[in-house]
């Protein structure tokens, strides 16, 4: 099946976020600022209180209070600001450029303006199935981008089926509002 699709910013975005929602370091790293943030403002805020600044004590716990309720929150749109910005400055060139993109039992081919490349189909790791994108995970660690909204989804969801592909249904992700991090 061949399918013909241009890429745009908020593409790109869609990819990179899922990526960053897939990392384990970064979720790690999150988890453990999340944790370490209140308490070292209490260990601040106790020395405030042990010398008589009680106005910076009371500081120090709204600002904990404030960390537990919106450090995730922040952290969502530190990183989505981050690579809108990224993606502006590497991915400029490449949004509403037209490419096609034809799976076959033994090779996928891919056709754009700089040129066409061959891929043996057993280099595909997996494939997410995202509510608007299909991520297509190459095992050399490329991803090839495939937004639902310029194609039949349902055809090539069969045909990624009937090649044997592994397909994990992410349908319900979504950048802000998930289990992950």
């Amino acid at each position: 099946m061949e399918v013909t699709y241009s890429l745009e910013h908020d593409d790109f975005l869609t990819q990179q976020l899922y990526r960053i929602t897939r990392d384990r370091n970064l979720q790690a790293k999150r988890q453990k600022q999340w944790i370490l943030l209140p308490i070292v403002c209490i260990i601040i805020g106790v020395y405030f209180y042990l010398t008589d600044l009680i106005l910076m004590a009371l500081a120090m716990a709204f600002y904990m209070v404030l960390t537990l309720l919106f450090y995730k929150k922040y952290f969502d749109y530190k990183y989505k600001n981050h690579f809108q910005k990224h993606i502006q400055k590497t991915q400029g060139q490449r949004t509403g450029k037209k490419l096609s993109v034809e799976f076959g039992h033994k090779f996928i081919l891919t056709k754009d303006e700089t040129g066409e490349s061959k891929i043996k189909s057993d280099q595909i790791d997996y494939i997410a199935d995202l509510p608007e994108h299909f991520l297509v995970y190459l095992q050399i660690g490329e991803v090839m981008i495939m937004p639902k909204n310029q194609f039949d989804a349902e055809a090539l969801k069969n045909t990624f089926e009937k090649l044997g592909y592994a397909i994990i249904d992410e349908s319900n992700w979504k950048w802000g509002q998930n289990k992950y991090l």
